[in-house]
């Protein structure tokens, strides 16, 4: 057992690493032949050269199948830190988070460091609790994002998490060309596999998609169908069940505004009830933008 896990984490780092196109020297602050000869199998890390090296090619604990956030890197705890801070509309928490993730990251920096970057300053935006804007992003801040996930040939945590953001920030046509490029890598089959391991990210990601089209007016008609046509509903929690309902509902030009108003108030006060008080504030507000012509006052 033990042989096959190193097995894994060779296989793990070595695939991430290429995929990511970041070199051996970038991917480890020792001697570079020192990861070659472990990528390889002719030597062992210690476990915090190993962490390390798990942050600069951004796998997670997701990655390693353990049930434990000890190698959990920094950038996925400050990401799930800032999805909270949003929640909340806690923007002085969300800076000094990424006060804290530049100053931990100063000596060592990694060659996704400016990915994340951008991605944080961006999430940190969201919590003034106002539309998104997609001019947060300079021309230059947009290709470096479009140009990491153009090389992508094979979705794990990291780039469902970076797009799951990140696209609330690009060009709607950019934003478009990247979902279906993750489609394209991610089939039905692997969806409907409960062994899959990033079937919720997939999930996650595209719901975030879908409401970015309905904010921007887009149809999120083929979000929807993805979603419907898995098994993956039958393993969603509540929350992301009632996030489906929300899109479906909004999307449907077969129910009236009266009758959509009156559904949607209903299934956000399962959400209230439920005691998710900030998930409720969160999709009351995009309900109401969702909605032509809305105000606070009528969903």
């Amino acid at each position: 057992m033990a042989d096959d896990f190193k097995i894994e984490m060779r296989t793990l780092i070595h695939n991430a690493r290429k995929s990511h196109h970041i070199s051996l020297e970038h991917a480890f602050s020792g001697s570079k032949s020192s990861l070659s000869r472990f990528e390889t199998g002719k030597s062992e890390l210690a476990v915090d050269v190993l962490q390390d090296v798990f942050e600069r090619v951004g796998l997670s604990f997701f990655d390693l199948h353990v049930q434990t956030n000890d190698l959990t890197p920094l950038w996925q705890r400050t990401c799930d830190a800032l999805r909270i801070c949003i929640g909340l509309n806690d923007s002085q928490r969300a800076n000094d988070l990424i006060k804290v993730y530049q100053r931990e990251n100063q000596s060592v920096p990694s060659p996704l460091n400016h990915v994340y970057m951008l991605l944080f300053r961006c999430m940190a935006a969201l919590c003034e609790l106002t539309p998104p804007q997609t001019n947060l992003l300079s021309d230059a801040e947009q290709s470096v994002i479009i140009n990491f996930f153009k090389e992508t040939q094979t979705w794990q945590m990291l780039e469902f998490t970076l797009f799951q953001y990140s696209q609330w920030f690009l060009k709607p046509v950019d934003a478009k060309r990247i979902f279906m490029g993750m489609c394209a890598n991610i089939n039905n089959s692997r969806l409907k596999d409960p062994s899959y391991l990033y079937r919720l990210a997939f999930f996650d990601a595209a719901i975030a998609y879908a409401q970015n089209c309905l904010l921007t007016k887009r149809s999120p008609d083929f979000t929807i169908k993805r979603l419907q046509e898995t098994r993956l509903l039958f393993h969603t929690n509540t929350e992301r069940q009632i996030q489906l309902q929300l899109i479906e509902l909004v999307a449907n030009k077969q129910v009236d505004r009266e009758s959509k108003i009156k559904q949607l108030t209903e299934i956000l006060n399962v959400i209230a009830e439920l005691g998710m008080q900030h998930q409720h504030d969160r999709l009351h507000w995009w309900v109401t933008l969702s909605l032509e012509g809305g105000t606070q006052q009528n969903v």
